[in-house]
């Protein structure tokens, strides 16, 4: 007997594990921009670092939603372009990536911290979808073996398996 579709499978270019790497990589980036971290930190005095790094070292997150907002907005901005870049998907700091979207993927922005270019796009793209993508999500965390170093690509330790491998076979048809 064969298993369901899963819903993401209609939708998704399902030809390989990269598809998975990208459909993931898109999902988090845009859900955490369609969030203006700056203008948050900047009306509200939020000091960002104590929670980062709670997020990071030990799974704990705040528990408001625009921190927790706050906080997946800046870990994106560091893993593309401010000092995490070189992070690989079984690093801690996409656990904590992955772990910070898991609890705002069903939230709403307030209004003045919803940004022109991402929030309409999230809104379009992933929300009609995000019980779906945060399956996906999930699927990935469970399925990566993260690395008991930084999980840095100078760092000779890596996963036995590819969990994007290993997420795409359990969902492509066939």
């Amino acid at each position: 007997m064969s298993q369901p579709i899963h819903p993401l499978a209609l939708t998704l270019d399902l030809t390989g594990p990269e598809t998975i790497r990208e459909a993931e990589s898109e999902c988090l980036m845009v859900g955490a921009l369609r969030f203006d971290g700056h203008t948050y930190i900047e009306a509200t005095g939020y000091d960002l670092w104590p929670d980062q790094t709670a997020a990071i070292e030990e799974g704990r997150l705040p528990e408001r939603t625009e921190e927790r907002l706050a906080q997946f907005f800046a870990l994106q901005r560091a893993l593309a372009k401010y000092g995490l870049e070189r992070a690989m998907p079984w690093s801690k700091y996409y656990r904590a990536y992955r772990r910070l979207f898991l609890s705002v993927y069903d939230s709403e922005v307030p209004e003045p911290y919803r940004t022109r270019d991402y929030y309409p796009r999230w809104n379009m793209r992933f929300a009609p979808h995000r019980a779906s993508y945060a399956d996906l999500v999930r699927r990935i965390d469970a399925a990566t073996e993260y690395s008991p170093q930084e999980g840095f690509d100078f760092e000779e330790w890596r996963p036995g398996s590819d969990a994007y491998d290993t997420v795409w076979r359990a969902l492509a048809p066939g």
